[in-house]
């Protein structure tokens, strides 16, 4: 999530990556989003991206929107959807897009960016750069053998418009 490009891919929350930044809204407190932020972070991107998009935070930012309220005190969240997604995942949503736990997406505190909106297919790609390898441990001992596995793979951030960061004030 956040490789800077030197001996690990490039992440979607470098700065380098180009993904657009949104800041909360201008009434939200210091520290905080909520949940018009959330909604208002899917209409920022293009239709053709916002229709496949999914929301990346982690566990306890999710924590937190689970616990938002209304004016009146009313839970905003109060049960898992259960819609299936076009790779069969069945879990959250918000406004209608699905909802992933990535434990690399950073808490909430001023100037971070917890929150991603994003078609990730058409926002970053993964490359393997070599082969799997296999190689076996000429120090093993007995009948067991220590194998060691390799590959090198890269990543870049292809469409940085097919994705939004919800930074916080």
């Amino acid at each position: 999530m956040q490789g800077d490009g030197q001996g690990k891919p490039n992440g979607l929350l470098h700065v380098s990556s180009g993904v657009p930044i949104c800041d909360v809204a201008p009434t939200t407190p210091p520290g905080e989003f909520t949940w018009p932020d959330l909604v208002q972070l899917k209409f920022q991107l293009p239709e053709q991206y916002g229709a496949r998009g999914t929301y990346l935070m982690n566990g306890r930012t999710l924590g937190m929107v689970m616990s938002m309220c209304d004016a009146q005190g009313r839970p905003i969240w109060l049960y898992p959807t259960p819609a299936t997604d076009a790779l069969g995942f069945t879990g959250f949503q918000i406004a209608g897009s699905p909802v992933r736990i990535v434990s690399w997406m950073p808490d909430i505190e001023p100037g971070s960016t917890p929150i991603l909106f994003g078609d990730l297919e058409q926002l970053y790609m993964v490359v393997t750069r070599s082969a799997t390898t296999m190689q076996a441990d000429p120090y093993s001992l007995g009948l067991c053998t220590s194998l060691k596995f390799s590959a090198r793979v890269g990543g870049n951030v292809i469409c940085p418009g097919a994705g939004r960061l919800l930074r916080i004030t």
